[in-house]
């Protein structure tokens, strides 16, 4: 976020307005720092949504407000702080209304359900009731979020999410350990643990949702997807011991394979060690062979051996925060053992693949994959 997403309202220092996560959904707060009350700004009669601060400057605010099945609305409020407490009013100014009829009725039965961990882990299935009655069990693409320290909004309207789920799959989108929105101690959970307490997460929700829902997935047709962090943990997830046979496909978008040649091509050298040791990185730079060996047991191209499902990489070749040699480097592990696989390659591109034709392209592939193989 940047400066105008945050800031005190009117001229008293007496208010300040934020957005922060919390389980899952990012809503927008103001904090009365006075009484130290802090208060939620709602635009809905509903405690669901994802709500976004797009533009704030003294007592006005514009703000984007989304729901799984609901296209981003965006409001302008108006905080008035003359009175005793804190009063605001809002106006819809402008929407995105599902024009089709079918699809809107389709996007507006989406239901959703919430399976959690004892340490607080969260994943949430997606599913069009319809398809149900149509198909018989749903074949469901698990989605991981990067970062790591992130969220996967649980209510937003994300177009990728919708194309699978119009077409009758699943979704089960996950937040594990170090997600953001679930306290510190949550977050401070995955340093000096990567690939281990998050893979874990990972597999576990999976395997209760399986359980809990067997009735609406069929468990023999799941796929997993995740970019960058995301990415990391679907490939460990496709070769892990425990978890490698729930996954009948896999896709990996600009993953993090191998923190041994991250470690000396990244951007971002800290997250390995910080990750892996729970250390801050030295200005030096240096680590031990002790060290190298650490980062590559924590791995995902530690596994690679067990992969055994058809597996898809989207890759950028000008990502400077995942460089892409590793990623050519697990495509030829999986090509040597004659497991199917693809790896696309967008020239130009960065860590986000954020060019409309990349992205665009990419998501309509990683649909093809999974329609495909499973």
């Amino acid at each position: 976020m940047t400066f105008v997403h945050v800031g005190f309202i009117g001229e008293s220092n007496d208010y300040f307005l934020f957005q922060s996560y919390f389980k899952g959904r990012c809503r927008i707060y103001v904090v009365n720092l006075i009484t130290k009350k802090v208060q939620w700004i709602s635009l809905v009669p509903s405690d669901e949504g994802e709500y976004e601060i797009l533009k704030f400057r003294s007592n006005t605010l514009i703000a984007k407000y989304s729901n799984y099945n609901t296209p981003s609305r965006v409001y302008v409020v108006h905080f008035d702080t003359t009175r005793a407490g804190l009063q605001y009013k809002y106006q819809l100014i402008e929407q995105a209304p599902i024009a089709d009829v079918a699809l809107r009725h389709l996007l507006h039965s989406i239901e959703q359900k919430v399976c959690t961990l004892e340490n607080g882990a969260e994943g949430y299935l997606y599913y069009i009731p319809s398809f149900l009655a149509e198909k018989g069990k749903l074949r469901c693409v698990v989605l991981i979020h990067g970062g790591p320290f992130s969220s996967s909004p649980r209510d937003a309207f994300i177009l990728f999410r919708n194309l699978f789920l119009i077409q009758g799959y699943a979704l089960f989108v996950l937040n594990y350990s170090g997600s953001i929105g679930y306290g510190q101690n949550f977050l401070n959970e995955l340093l000096g643990h990567i690939g281990q307490k998050d893979v874990d997460d990972c597999g576990n929700l999976v395997i209760k949702m399986l359980s809990e829902y067997s009735s609406i997935i069929d468990s023999e047709r799941v796929g997993v997807e995740g970019g960058s962090h995301g990415g990391f943990l679907s490939a460990w997830l496709i070769g892990h011991d425990r978890f490698k046979k729930m996954f009948k496909a896999g896709s990996l978008w600009n993953p993090v394979l191998n923190m041994s040649y991250m470690m000396v091509s990244t951007d971002i050298p800290d997250l390995v060690i910080g990750c892996t040791k729970n250390e801050p990185l030295g200005t030096d730079l240096l680590f031990t062979s002790e060290d190298n060996t650490l980062f590559f047991e924590r791995s995902p191209f530690r596994v690679v051996a067990n992969v055994t499902c058809p597996t898809l990489l989207t890759i950028g070749s000008k990502d400077f925060r995942v460089p892409p040699l590793a990623a050519t480097g697990y495509y030829h592990a999986l090509r040597s053992r004659g497991i199917k696989t693809k790896l696309l390659l967008y020239p130009d591109a960065g860590h986000a693949l954020s060019a409309c034709e990349h992205y665009t392209d990419a998501n309509l592939n990683i649909v093809a994959w999974f329609n495909e193989h499973l």
